[in-house]
This record gives structure tokens, C-alpha cells and sequence, in this order.
């Protein structure tokens, strides 16, 4: 994941204070008893998981930002302002209920990260803005040199999606075959909206899970076409779902198309992202890493470009939200300002 998505992520996380605080109870419907291939009849024959807050993914974020005039002196100027374009994608890796982390090999997650996974895959541009107290010569620096504390890449979003693909683990689960979900197929997206609330060591930016991908026009029979019970496009409408029903709807989709097909749709759902990153690593021409290894920094063309490479803890919660407003929290570390607080044991939604 790229830094400046991760460090999006980041702030969201210290705006919340948590994320099961911050996160409805959600839960999955698979379609199909996701335990049989794993412990047969020892658990509950059903499809349906026990209630999550959160879900987890540790990824290894690349910043890449361009611009300014780094080409030339390779000097952060107070104010100098860079482009970015964040594009990636890590494995979420577990999922915590409002105790702590959930069995993954349980009945608790239908099977999840035994014979299926979803994997998180973003693509976000926009500014982001050195905000400091002088300006430094990343030329003297070495590798592991870090920012000041209240200093870093103050990001500004311009447009973004992120997205939840499913991911085949075991290609004999039932799971796989009888949902009619294949391995790569997009699940879930949520997309931003411009702009961004920012303070040191936060950030909020405004976005809406979105199902315009797999519907549209929203509510035509004819799109997706495979509809009916135990296909792809029936299993998908019906993956997520909260707990307590929104408009008298529990499935994310189903609250989208209410949403999509009335003037004043009655809510939508926030999708907040919370990261911690430590350290707050100022970017270097040839790449400045947190992590035992470090994939680079890639030069434009006839350009110069800083980089930074760091370690993430990422928790995703979704949250029904009064229209029109649809606010979804991204940690603003990766990005940007130094974050103090340390992951919480319990995460995840």
C-alpha cells in the first residue's frame, strides 16, 4: 500500500479513538456453511458469522510523491507542495468483534483465512503538503531519518476508490464452488469524495460505499445478470450486512439502492479506515524504509521523486450515517503527521 493512502489511514485511526467505537456491528452471509471443509459438523451449519466490528491488515506501504522542486535541490520547503497517486493491495489479515481478535478457524468467520480471504486494493491521487518549521535537506539525511513531532506530508485527497476483492484459498471448499464468487472478484467498494479534514496526527475525508460498479443502472434486473440464489451476483449483493437494519434493510447493498433510487435516500454507510504508523519516516530520493526491506523508490521520467517505505496497522469499520452525509475515517499517519499512539490490542470491526 502506498504511503500516502496508509498515511490516510493513519489519521482516521486517532480521530476515532477506536474503531469499535467508531464501527456498527456488521456480519458476513457466505451463502454456504463456510465450516464444513474445516471442522465439519463440530460447529453450527449455517452461513452466516458471528458479528465483527473490525477487520485488520498489517500492509507494507510505498509513498511515492512528485512535484515540487526536489528535482533540483532535493530540499522539503516549508509549504512545497507534491502529487501522489497511491495504488496497492494487502490481504486483510483477521477480524475482532467488540472483545478482542476472533478465531479464525471457527464458526465465528465461516471459514475465513482457511478456505477463503478478501484483499484490500486502493487507488488514490491527490496533493500532499510539507508542513514543518524549516525546511530540510534530504540530501543529509539517511535512511530511518524521521520527521519532528506536529511535522510530515500533509495530504489533500482529489479522487480514490478502494476495494474488496475475494480471495480463493482452497479451490476444493464447497465455499468456492457454490457461492459462484470466483478468486479475484470484487466484493465491496467504497469511493472518496475531494478533499479532507485535517490535524496533526489525523485526518477525515468524506466517502461512501458505492455499488454503481455491479449495479447500474441501480435496480435494473438486467444488471448484474446472474441474480438468482448461489450466484456471483446474488452472493455479493448479500455478503455484507449490519446487524441492526438500516431503513428496514441489513444488506450494504440493499441500503445503497435505497439510497441510489430515492431523492433523500434514508442513510448511507461510512466506511472508516484506522491506522497507527510509527515512525513518521521523512521521504528520500532513494527511498527512506521503517521496514527490513525496502521495494525502492521508482524515478519518473525526467523527474526526481521522494519516497518512503513503513510497516501499517490498518482497521476498517463500516457505520449507517444519515444522508447525505457519508464521512468515511482514514488514518492521516501514512501521509503525514507523526502519530503517537500505539495500535490498541483490540481493533478491527
Amino acid at each position: 500500500m502506498n504511503k500516502k493512502l496508509l498515511a490516510s489511514l493513519v489519521g482516521a485511526a486517532l480521530i476515532g479513538a477506536s474503531g469499535a467505537a467508531f464501527s456498527a456491528e456488521a456480519y458476513f452471509d457466505t451463502g454456504v456453511d463456510g465450516e464444513a471443509p474445516i471442522l465439519g459438523a463440530l460447529f453450527d451449519a449455517d452461513s452466516v458469522s458471528a458479528p465483527f466490528v473490525v477487520m485488520n491488515t498489517n500492509p507494507n506501504a510505498t509513498s511515492v510523491y512528485t512535484g515540487g522542486d526536489v528535482a533540483d535541490d532535493q530540499i522539503l520547503s516549508v509549504g512545497e507542495t507534491f502529487d501522489f497517486r497511491d495504488q496497492g493491495s494487502t490481504r486483510i489479515t483477521s477480524f475482532n468483534d467488540s472483545v478482542g481478535v476472533m478465531t479464525p478457524d471457527a464458526f465465528s468467520l465461516e471459514g475465513f483465512n482457511a478456505t477463503w480471504g478478501l484483499v484490500l486494493e486502493y487507488d488514490i491521487q491527490g496533493t500532499a503538503q510539507f508542513v514543518g518549521a524549516a525546511d530540510i535537506d534530504t540530501s543529509l539525511l539517511g535512511n530511518g531519518a524521521t520527521f519532528a513531532t506536529g511535522e510530515g506530508m500533509a495530504p489533500t485527497f482529489a479522487t480514490g476508490t478502494l476495494k474488496l476483492i475475494y480471495k480463493e484459498l482452497n479451490a476444493a471448499s464447497p465455499f468456492n464452488t457454490l457461492t459462484g464468487i470466483s478468486d479475484g472478484q470484487q466484493v465491496l467498494e467504497m469511493t472518496l469524495s475531494p478533499g479532507g479534514v485535517l490535524s496533526p496526527g489525523n485526518l477525515l475525508l468524506e466517502g461512501f460505499v458505492d455499488y454503481a460498479w455491479f449495479d447500474t443502472p441501480p435496480g435494473d434486473p438486467t444488471t448484474p445478470a446472474d441474480t438468482g440464489v448461489g450466484s456471483a451476483g446474488y452472493q455479493i449483493k448479500n455478503l455484507f450486512n449490519f446487524v441492526d437494519p438500516v431503513g428496514g434493510n441489513m444488506s450494504f447493498y440493499d441500503i445503497w439502492l435505497d439510497g441510489a433510487l430515492a431523492a433523500m435516500p434514508i442513510a448511507t454507510i461510512e466506511w472508516g479506515l484506522n491506522t497507527n504508523v510509527e515512525p513518521n519516516l521523512i521521504p528520500l530520493v532513494a527511498g527512506n524504509s521503517g521496514i527490513l526491506t525496502n521495494p525502492g523508490c521508482t524515478q519518473p521520467a525526467g523527474g526526481t521523486a521522494l519516497c518512503r517505505t513503513t510497516n501499517l496497522n490498518l482497521d476498517i469499520g463500516f457505520d449507517p450515517v444519515p444522508a447525505p452525509a457519508a464521512l468515511a475515517l482514514i488514518g492521516a499517519g501514512l501521509l503525514g503527521f507523526s502519530a503517537t499512539r500505539k495500535r490498541r490490542v483490540v481493533k478491527m470491526a
